[in-house]
């Protein structure tokens, strides 16, 4: 599969996030999205989203001297399954089986990153202050 034109802003804007998430350095982050820029003006079209976004990663892993890109998101989700009021709030849930499936949810939400401005704290909340009668109905 081709990369499509459309997605070339996607792997930059890639490149911005993860700088973010892994280094509070200003230079790090700066060099990190030049060379991506860099990299991006001579994109290999025939290459697939992946792989394109692999070339990017290691970009990102050779400026920053991080290895582990996804470091900070795992130790996220970690913090957020070794959560001591977890099993409380199973506990006190109308809908125990619910509540479980929700928290699983917040978690591959953090370890997918599909939400760049992650909150732990306002997701226990959600979790915990959720009822059941306040769910979206099916029509």
């Amino acid at each position: 599969m081709e990369i499509q034109i459309d997605y070339i802003p996607c792997l930059i804007d890639q490149a911005v996030q993860v700088a973010k998430m892994i280094s509070d350095n200003h230079d790090v982050r700066y060099e990190i999205i030049k060379k991506t820029l860099a990299d991006t003006s001579n994109i290999d079209l025939t290459l697939s989203p992946p792989e394109q976004a692999k070339l990017i990663h290691q970009i990102i892993k050779d400026v920053s001297k991080v290895d582990d890109l996804c470091l900070a998101i795992n130790d996220l989700s970690t913090k957020f399954a070794l959560m001591p009021d977890l099993r409380e709030i199973i506990a006190q849930s109308k809908n125990s089986f619910e509540t479980i499936v929700r928290l699983v949810i917040v978690g591959n939400i953090i370890d997918f990153g599909a939400i760049r401005d992650f909150n732990l704290g306002s997701a226990r909340e959600r979790v915990r202050g959720f009822r059941y009668a306040d769910r979206p109905q099916c029509a």
